[in-house]
């Protein structure tokens, strides 16, 4: 049966129903134990990594879930899901994710975080994108949960477009770096005088076969 579950694309209840405990013996239950996760899912969400942000933002809300307790972190975990399934495109599976998941939970129902999980979820659906700028603009109706929400978070609310995925932010490109010569004394010593540097500078110039040359005078190098 297992076997024909598996060929289907699905899986037998009962190794399912297996899997999860195995899951929830093994869940971390210490306290603030997801706010490592969260730290981990915005730093992923910084680099345009949204799919494994989501994946890490499932674990916080695991842990979340499991304290059965209502919290502010929870309702931003969960809005958080919607933003990061919205910037992978995929607005169907956010809406039934939040229809199916999130709205169960009747203290997110009254949440701020809920209402802009909505709004965000309308305008992509529609394509409408006057309602998605009002929806995430800063003098709209969900400005208080804007703020609330972690600045790599508001800025993949910014990125999200009615039709496919939100743009990615550019990696910084590693500049070229020229590792200049140590002055061995000169750069160590603020008080050496002018006299002093110059002898040290003649003496590196010199070592570079870049020195004065006794018997050519044209080639001089003036370093003041």
């Amino acid at each position: 049966a297992e076997a024909a579950a598996v060929a289907a694309g699905g899986m037998d209840p009962d190794v399912e129903e297996e899997n999860l405990a195995l899951c929830r013996s093994h869940l971390v239950t210490s306290s603030y134990s997801h706010e490592t996760l969260l730290a981990a899912a915005y730093k992923l969400a910084s680099y345009s990594e949204y799919s494994s942000a989501l994946y890490t933002l499932g674990a916080v809300s695991a842990i979340l879930e499991h304290d059965d307790f209502a919290t502010i972190s929870l309702s931003r975990a969960y809005v958080a899901e919607t933003i990061l399934t919205l910037a992978l495109g995929d607005v169907v599976a956010a809406d039934n994710f939040f229809m199916q998941v999130h709205l169960q939970r009747n203290s997110y129902l009254e949440s701020r975080e809920c209402k802009l999980a909505e709004d965000l979820i309308r305008a992509v659906k529609e394509r409408d994108v006057d309602e998605l700028d009002d929806a995430r603009g800063a003098e709209g109706g969900n400005r208080a949960a804007m703020g609330n929400l972690d600045m790599v978070m508001r800025g993949v609310v910014k990125g999200l477009r009615i039709t496919g995925a939100a743009k990615k932010k550019k990696s910084t490109a590693v500049a070229d770096r020229t590792i200049a010569p140590v002055l061995d004394g000169a750069s160590k010593n603020p008080n050496s005088s002018g006299s002093d540097l110059q002898m040290e500078m003649d003496d590196i110039m010199n070592s570079m076969g870049l020195g004065d040359n006794d018997d050519d005078d044209d080639d001089e190098f003036d370093l003041r």
